[in-house]
């Protein structure tokens, strides 16, 4: 509706989308948001970053950049993920750099672990295409929640590791100069 009634301003993304190929890695997230945030007034921008990630003419590098735009749109999960596993059923093999950026990307937007099986991101894809966009973000909030707490106990053990060695190092010292005041 924005769009139509010209309150979003559409000359933005062909200079944003230019600047993919050139930009430097730890500048892709920053474009991917910039991107993501132009995406939620104009529809027409999700479709122009897929095509570019599509492309296996371009450069892997402008691919990858791409694709990593496209994990941005973490506001349309369904319709990101659509475009990268578009990516994975390319015809034409892609390199290993394209699937390892394209799985990375699928496992941000929906926050399972990491793979890096086409099969496995091919198959949950037709499992879970047709699922509403609540789901989806519920799913999202459900995985970082696990994950989250997953960490957390990582932590806490590692922590617990810690104070062990310490404590071992600290029983060590004392053994070698009992009369030294620790």
């Amino acid at each position: 509706a924005m769009l139509a009634a010209g309150l979003v301003d559409t000359t933005m993304q062909p200079p944003l989308l230019a600047l993919l190929p050139a930009s430097p890695t730890e500048v892709q997230d920053v474009l991917g948001e910039l991107l993501a945030r132009h995406g939620q007034l104009d529809a027409s921008t999700l479709p122009a970053i897929a095509a570019i990630a599509s492309d296996q003419a371009v450069s892997p590098a402008t691919r990858i950049a791409a694709i990593r735009a496209i994990g941005s749109f973490r506001h349309a999960p369904a319709s990101a993920a659509g475009h990268l596993s578009a990516v994975l059923q390319q015809q034409e093999p892609n390199s290993p750099l394209i699937v390892t950026s394209v799985t990375e990307q699928l496992s941000q937007l929906t926050g399972l672990p990491k793979n890096d099986s086409v099969e496995h991101w091919l198959g949950w894809w037709q499992q879970n295409r047709d699922r509403p966009s609540e789901r989806w973000l519920e799913d999202t909030v459900d995985a970082l929640t696990r994950q989250a707490a997953r960490q957390s106990q990582e932590l806490s053990a590692a922590q617990a590791d810690r104070d062990r060695m310490a404590a071992r190092l600290l029983d060590t010292i004392r053994s070698f100069w009992p009369f030294l005041a620790i």
